[in-house]
C-alpha cells in the first residue's frame, strides 16, 4: 500500500481527476488528500448531504494583491453531523468507496472495523462509541502500520469501559454497564475463529451452537 501511496503523492493533481471521471463520491479536495495521505479523516464531510460540491462550497470574496482583482477563496465545506449509527455507515460507506479507488487491499480491514464499530454500537450508547470511533482512527492515522480493526486496548479502556462506568448510575452489584454487556454478548469474531483481542475480548468466548468455550462455532462438532 504505501508504494500505491507513494504513486499518489507523486501525481496528485491526475489521481483527482481520475477520480472525478471514476464515478467515486463527490468529496471536498481536502478530505480526498487525507485519504491519500492516509490522515484522520472527518467523516461529517464525506456524508452525500454534505454540502461538498463546487456549487454548494461557501466563498469568501478576497483581494489578489498582485492584480487587483477579486477572487473566491473556497471557506470549507458543510459537514453533516454524526449523530447515530445509521448517519456514521451511510459516511463509512462513502469513505470505503474512495478506499477501494485508491487503496482496494485496505477493503478487509476496513470492513472488520466496521464490524467492530457495530459490535461496541450493540454494547454502549452512540456517544461513547463515536468518540472512540474518533480516537481510534486518530491513531491509526498516526500508526499506519497498525491494521485499524486491530484491538487497541488503552483506547478501549479510555474511551469505552470508562465511559461506561462514567455513565452508569448504579451497581446492582453484576458490575457495569459495560461488564453486565459481556455476560450476555458471545464473540462473533470468536466463532468466526478470527477475535484478535484474545483475554481482552470484552464479549464471551463460547460457542454460539453449543455454549462450549472449547472451540468456536466454526469447529463446532
Amino acid at each position: 500500500m504505501l508504494r500505491k501511496r507513494h504513486h499518489h503523492l507523486d501525481d496528485l493533481a491526475t489521481v483527482k481527476r481520475n477520480f472525478m471521471i471514476s464515478g467515486c463520491p463527490v468529496i471536498p479536495d481536502e478530505s480526498l488528500e487525507d485519504i491519500i495521505y492516509i490522515r484522520f479523516t472527518h467523516l461529517e464531510e464525506l456524508h452525500p448531504l454534505a454540502k461538498n460540491s463546487s456549487s454548494d462550497r461557501y466563498f469568501n470574496v478576497s483581494m489578489d494583491d498582485s492584480t487587483g482583482e477579486l477572487k473566491l477563496i473556497p471557506a470549507g465545506s458543510k459537514g453533516v453531523a454524526i449523530r447515530n449509527y445509521a448517519t456514521w455507515m451511510t459516511a463509512w460507506g462513502v469513505y470505503k468507496k474512495v478506499h477501494r479507488f485508491l487503496y482496494p487491499s485496505r477493503l478487509t480491514d476496513l470492513d472488520a472495523y466496521q464490524e467492530h464499530i457495530n459490535e461496541c454500537h450493540e454494547m454502549w450508547s452512540w456517544q461513547v462509541v463515536y468518540e472512540y470511533d474518533k480516537a481510534r482512527r486518530l491513531y491509526a492515522s498516526d500508526n499506519p502500520q497498525v491494521p485499524l480493526a486491530e484491538w487497541v486496548g488503552s483506547l478501549a479502556n479510555r474511551y469505552l469501559i470508562a465511559k461506561a462506568t462514567e455513565h452508569s448510575d448504579f451497581d446492582d452489584g453484576a458490575g457495569t454497564d459495560a461488564q453486565r454487556a459481556v455476560n450476555r454478548e458471545i464473540c462473533r469474531n470468536w466463532n468466526r475463529g478470527r477475535c484478535s483481542r484474545h483475554t481482552n475480548c470484552f464479549y464471551l468466548h463460547e460457542c454460539s451452537r453449543c455454549g462450549s468455550d472449547n472451540h468456536p462455532a466454526s469447529r463446532c462438532p
